[in-house]
């Protein structure tokens, strides 16, 4: 349980049209004997006492903290924000978070009170109003989470968080879309698919990709090894193993090669990519913002990225301004 909480921390979600970011709350901040402060992100002067073996930023107002192997959850003040403490968590998604507590994963709200939840379910995924859920046998499918009630009967062999309103779900090794009502948009016939990106999601056909839009429709042929989900108008793809280059909406692409190991989506304007097993940052013209230096790299959310260097892990903005004790 604890690998499936930490690896839905790092999905891309998608957050209502106006939250506050991440520094205009305190900041985690490394310290020179490995703990974690929350600091003023234009100083980086702790905001309130306190360390913590491990800290997450705020989202939503709240932020995940955890001494000793109990976590918590901390308001802005420092203050917790609710009397519980759980082995896992993540961080809030609007007015929801998943806990794991009393050996079982649990939705609540910003009071801590727990959304009714089924006994079977063993992951949850929290994007657009939806939660993805897998059960003991591992079928998928969909829960409100306003109301715990079921959407989507939990039937498929594999589900993503809803993007622009689509889910992709996998049924007899194939990919296609639903709405939320469980509706099928798109038919379960591709190898593979990325997330829906201003009306158009990558396709897998045959080994190749290419994209299509939210009836169905192939817009831009399979011709690419890869391709990230579309931001900004355009779309990052794999032309050939180790170079990378950059279309638009139309599948025309620029003649900007770029000679990367992957490339993330863009999320906020930049994307997280790996050169000589390094990540750094670009923007949508593919220019280098962040240099390479780390071993490992989120994505951008709320203005900050979660970075690992040598044995440390820490936050950076997009200035690439490091949020540790150097």
């Amino acid at each position: 349980m604890t690998t499936i909480l930490r690896s839905v921390s790092l999905v891309a979600l998608l957050f209502p049209a106006r939250m506050a970011l991440a520094q205009d709350y305190p900041v985690p901040y490394l310290t020179g004997d490995g703990k974690y402060q929350y600091v003023d992100a234009a100083t980086m002067q702790p905001v309130f006492s306190g360390t913590f073996d491990m800290a997450q930023p705020f989202r939503s107002g709240i932020a995940l903290a955890e001494v000793q192997g109990h976590h918590r959850y901390l308001l802005p003040s420092g203050q917790q924000a609710m009397n519980i403490t759980f082995a896992e968590g993540n961080s809030f998604r609007g007015d929801r978070a998943v806990i794991y507590r009393d050996g079982a994963s649990q939705l609540i709200n910003k009071q801590g009170k727990t959304i009714p939840p089924n006994e079977n379910i063993q992951e949850w995924t929290i994007a657009e109003g939806r939660a993805v859920v897998v059960n003991k046998a591992g079928k998928a499918g969909y829960i409100d989470v306003e109301s715990g009630l079921q959407t989507v009967p939990v039937i498929y062999e594999a589900a993503r968080a809803y993007s622009e309103g689509l889910a992709a779900i996998r049924q007899n090794n194939k990919w296609g879309f639903i709405d939320k009502s469980g509706r099928n948009v798109v038919p379960a016939i591709y190898d593979d698919v990325t997330a829906f990106g201003e009306g158009l999601a990558g396709v897998r056909v045959n080994n190749k990709w290419g994209a299509i839009d939210m009836n169905g429709r192939m817009v831009i042929s399979p011709r690419f090894e890869k391709i990230t989900s579309f931001a900004s108008g355009h779309a990052f793809v794999q032309i050939t193993n180790g170079s990378w280059g950059i279309i638009d909406r139309n599948g025309n692409a620029s003649n900007v090669r770029l000679p990367f190991q992957t490339i993330y989506p863009l999320s906020e304007g930049l994307s997280g990519f790996m050169h000589d097993n390094l990540w750094g940052f670009v923007d949508a013209n593919g220019k280098i913002i962040i240099q390479p230096a780390y071993i490992r790299a989120s994505s951008f959310v709320d203005g900050i990225a979660m970075v690992i260097k040598g044995n440390q892990r820490f936050y950076i903005d997009k200035q690439g301004r490091e949020f540790r004790n150097k």
